[in-house]
C-alpha cells in the first residue's frame, strides 16, 4: 500500500483522498493542488496565496465529509457518507479496490477532541487502514468501533464514506 503523509496538522481528509486517488486511478497529485480543489469544493472564505493559487489554510481546520465527496467525484469516483448507525455494516465491505474512508473521533465518548480521517483497506480478522498521520496501522478487527494507532491513540470510528 501507498500511504501519503499529510502536510498539514489538519489536512487528514486531503491526504486520504490522494490515497484514494491512488488506490482506484492509479493517480498521484501533490498535497497542495488537492487543498487547492478542497479548497474549491468548499467555497472557502478563509484563503491564502501560494505559488499554487489561493488555498485554504489546514493549519487550524481539517475538512468534512461533503468537500472529500466533492473532490472524488471530480475524478468521477462516486463517494456517498453513510449514516451514523450504519458504519458498522459497510466497513465490512473495505478491500484495497473497494477502499472506505473512516472518520474518527479521538474523543472517544463520540463528541469533542478533534477528529482524523483515515481510509480502510480490510476489515476481516484485522482492520488494515492507511492513516495520513501514522503510517500503516493494523488492528484486531474486532475492536472496532474503536480506533487505535501504534502510539496508543484511541478513538472511535464515528463516519464513513463509501468510495467506488
Amino acid at each position: 500500500y501507498r500511504c501519503f503523509q499529510q502536510e498539514k496538522t489538519q489536512s487528514c481528509g486531503v491526504a486520504c483522498t490522494m490515497m484514494v486517488l491512488r488506490l482506484l486511478q492509479n493517480r498521484e497529485i501533490d498535497e497542495g493542488t488537492c487543498r487547492r480543489y478542497f479548497s474549491d469544493a468548499e467555497g472557502s472564505s478563509t484563503l491564502t496565496g501560494s505559488k499554487h493559487g489561493m488555498v485554504r489554510d489546514f493549519d487550524e481546520m481539517g475538512a468534512t465529509q461533503s468537500p472529500i465527496i466533492g473532490v472524488l467525484s471530480q475524478y468521477k469516483i462516486s463517494a456517498n457518507q453513510v449514516a451514523r448507525n450504519y458504519v458498522g455494516k459497510w466497513i465490512k465491505h473495505a478491500r484495497s479496490n473497494k477502499p472506505v474512508i473512516l472518520g474518527v473521533d479521538w474523543g472517544v465518548s463520540g463528541v469533542g477532541q478533534g477528529g482524523h480521517w483515515v481510509v480502510c483497506v480490510k476489515y476481516a480478522t484485522d482492520l488494515v487502514c492507511l492513516d495520513p498521520w501514522y503510517g500503516l496501522i493494523e488492528t484486531k478487527a474486532s475492536f472496532f468501533p474503536f480506533y487505535f494507532t501504534d502510539t496508543a491513540e484511541r478513538g472511535r470510528i464515528n463516519d464513513l464514506i463509501q468510495v467506488g
